[in-house]
C-alpha cells in the first residue's frame, strides 16, 4: 500500500510514543493510505477526554446495519511506522553542493492570507492546549503548551521554539529545489506537511543533516521521523543520496 499523505504525524501521532514524568499530548492523528478499495484511514493516537459537561447529554440515535451490506476493514490500530519506512520511494541521486541561501526559501508567509503566518499557525496547531493569543497583535501566540518530540522536553512558552523544516531548506536545495522556481521554493518551505515545533536545543543539534548524519535524541520517534522524512521528499520530487538511502533502510530494518 502506498503512503499518499502523512499529515500530523510528528505532531500528534508521535503522541503514544512519548516517555517522561508528564506524557507526550495525546489527540487525533491520522494517515490516508491507498488501497484498491479506496482511501484508508488510520488512528495513530487515541482521542483526548474531554471535562464531563454539566448539561444532559444528548440522545443518541442507533443506526441499524444494513443486513445486506459487506462488513469492511477495521482501521489498524497501532501506529504504522513499520510500513511507512520505504526508502525504495526515494530516487537516488547525488547532493550538489553550492548556491544554498536561507533567503532563497521565503518562509513564515501567510499563504492562505488568513492573517496567520505559517510560525503562528503551526505553533497554533502544535500545542496540546488551546493555546492564548495576543489581545492587540492579529494572529500572535503568546502561551500554550508544546512537546518537542526530538528530546521529548515540554514548554509553554512560544519563544524558546523552532519550527523546525524536516527536510532542511539546504537538504532540499542541494537535493533538487536549486532548479526550481521561487514559487515552488516558497511553497515548500511554508509546507505544513513538514513543519513541526521543537526545542531551539534540538533543532540547532539537528542543523541541516540528514538521516545519515542526525536522527531524533527520543528514539521512540525515529521510525515516524524517517517516514514523514521520505514522505516529504518523495511528494516534492527530492533525490536522496547513497549514505541518506542506507540510513533509511537501515530504520526501516529496525523499524520492522
Amino acid at each position: 500500500m502506498a503512503l499518499r499523505a502523512c499529515l500530523l504525524l510528528l505532531v500528534v501521532g508521535m503522541a503514544a510514543c512519548g516517555s517522561g514524568d508528564t506524557p507526550a499530548p495525546e489527540g487525533v492523528a491520522t494517515v490516508i493510505v491507498d488501497t484498491p478499495q479506496g482511501d484508508l484511514q488510520i488512528t495513530l493516537a487515541p482521542t483526548t477526554a474531554q471535562p464531563e459537561a454539566s448539561a444532559p447529554a444528548e440522545t443518541t440515535t442507533t443506526i441499524e446495519e444494513d443486513p445486506n451490506s459487506q462488513p469492511t476493514a477495521e482501521a489498524d490500530p497501532e501506529p504504522p511506522s513499520a510500513r511507512l519506512v520505504e526508502p525504495a520511494r526515494l530516487e537516488p541521486g547525488p547532493e550538489v553542493w553550492g548556491g544554498y541561501d536561507r533567503d532563497l526559501f521565503p518562509h513564515w508567509s501567510d499563504l492562505d492570507g488568513d492573517g496567520c503566518d505559517t510560525r503562528q499557525e503551526v505553533l497554533i496547531r502544535d500545542s496540546a492546549i488551546e493555546p492564548v493569543m495576543h489581545p492587540e497583535r492579529i494572529c500572535r501566540v503568546v502561551d500554550g503548551r508544546w512537546w518537542s518530540s526530538y528530546d521529548d522536553t515540554w514548554t509553554s512558552n512560544p519563544a524558546s521554539l523552532h519550527i523546525d523544516h524536516l527536510v532542511p531548506l539546504a537538504e532540499a536545495w542541494e537535493s533538487g529545489a536549486r532548479l526550481w522556481s521561487a514559487e515552488q521554493r516558497e511553497a515548500f518551505a511554508n509546507d505544513m506537511t513538514g513543519l513541526i515545533a521543537v526545542s531551539a536545543a534540538a533543532n540547532t543539534s539537528k542543523g541541516a543533516s540528514d538521516p545519515a548524519e542526525w536522527l531524533p535524541q527520543n528514539e521512540d520517534v525515529r521510525c515516524i521521523y524517517g517516514a514523514v522524512w521520505i514522505e516529504v521528499k518523495a511528494t516534492w520530487g527530492l533525490t536522496a543520496d547513497p549514505a541518506e538511502i542506507d540510513a533509511l533502510e537501515a530504520l526501516a530494518a529496525v523499524c520492522g
